[in-house]
Formats: C-alpha cells, sequence, structure tokens
C-alpha cells in the first residue's frame, strides 16, 4: 500500500477548484489546503471545509506538503 502524497493548491478560480476536486477524490493524493489570492476565493474554499493558508510562505512551509499544483489565469504565468 501506498501513503497518499500530501498536496497543495495555489488558486482556487475555476481550474484550481477542480483541480481540488479531483485532489479530494483521489486513491493518491490527500488535500492539505489552499491558498489564493483574493479574499472571496479564500471564503468559498472555507465554505467547502477546505484548509486556506494564511500566506503562500505558510503554504510552503508546510511540511505535509509534497506537491503544489499552481492553478492561476494565463495572464499572470511567469514567462
Amino acid at each position: 500500500m501506498c501513503t497518499k502524497k500530501g498536496v497543495a493548491v495555489v488558486g482556487y478560480g475555476g481550474m484550481g477548484a477542480w483541480h481540488t476536486r479531483h485532489i479530494l477524490n483521489s486513491d493518491v493524493c490527500e488535500l492539505k489546503g489552499i491558498w489564493d489570492i483574493k479574499e472571496s476565493r479564500r471564503d468559498a474554499a472555507v465554505e467547502n471545509g477546505i484548509h486556506v493558508y494564511s500566506s503562500f510562505e505558510e503554504l510552503l512551509a508546510d511540511a505535509s506538503v509534497e506537491i503544489v499544483t499552481v492553478a492561476v489565469p494565463n495572464d499572470v504565468h511567469k514567462p
């Protein structure tokens, strides 16, 4: 039996919410939480029972997070 990998998601918009739904239904991943710069998106995650990190730095400092999915709009991707 394999141990589930801890996953956090950056961005809780359309794609971020899609990623979190699939992680929550995964046999190999465990959702640790999300971070979004928009308060309304953080509030939506809380309403859905999802842990919200207080900052991006807190997410990165969480030793239980082994994988970070970045689901942000294309216009904010780095070149």
